[in-house]
């Protein structure tokens, strides 16, 4: 027969009961919810700290094209007065056979009207031109001597690529290569 002790064993260190098996179950389980909790939170995290850097560089983008398309707005606003800054219009005046007609390709500024036109081709040509008014009131009174008889005489008239002008002279903008004539005669004259 075996020997047998009589002393008691201590079964706690071999044999783990119910009650600690729980506990380390219990540990293990929280221990790895905390561990996947804060994976989660550091994920997050990072997603949180990505969709701010993306947001900050699609802001950047935004403000960059915006910057890009004004400086381009301001060159191609700024590009044609700069390379060009006068326009050439032809210049007729007809004075209908009481003095010699004047043509004329002229250089003009780019905010030039058809008083403008007459004005610089009448000093060109050392010819007087007597004005009265400036702007929508401007009114040509005569011409190198050659003067408005009034309502039922000849007067000067004007048209722009042979239309009869519509408004005051001192008022109406020539484009480069227009024809501005400047007639005397009846009103309304045909060319």
């Amino acid at each position: 027969m075996p020997h047998q002790s009589t002393e008691p064993v201590d079964t706690s260190r071999r044999f783990p009961t119910i009650l600690s098996l729980t506990v380390r179950k219990t540990r293990l389980f929280r221990d790895a919810r905390e561990a996947s909790l804060d994976t989660a939170t550091r994920r997050m995290q990072a997603n949180l700290d990505m969709n701010r850097l993306s947001r900050y560089r699609t802001i950047i983008v935004l403000l960059s094209v915006i910057v890009v398309s004004m400086v381009g707005c301001q060159r191609k606003q700024l590009e044609p007065s700069s390379k060009r800054k006068e326009i050439n219009v032809d210049v007729c005046i007809a004075f209908q056979g009481r003095r010699d007609d004047v043509a004329e390709k002229i250089n003009l500024s780019l905010s030039a009207t058809a008083l403008d036109a007459l004005r610089e081709t009448a000093k060109r040509n050392n010819i007087e031109v007597q004005i009265k008014g400036t702007g929508e009131t401007a009114f040509v009174i005569s011409v190198g001597g050659v003067e408005n008889l009034g309502a039922k005489g000849d007067n000067w008239t004007y048209r722009v690529n042979d239309q009869l002008g519509d408004r005051s002279s001192g008022v109406f903008n020539v484009q480069d290569g227009d024809k501005v004539t400047w007639m005397f005669g009846k009103y309304p004259l045909v060319p």
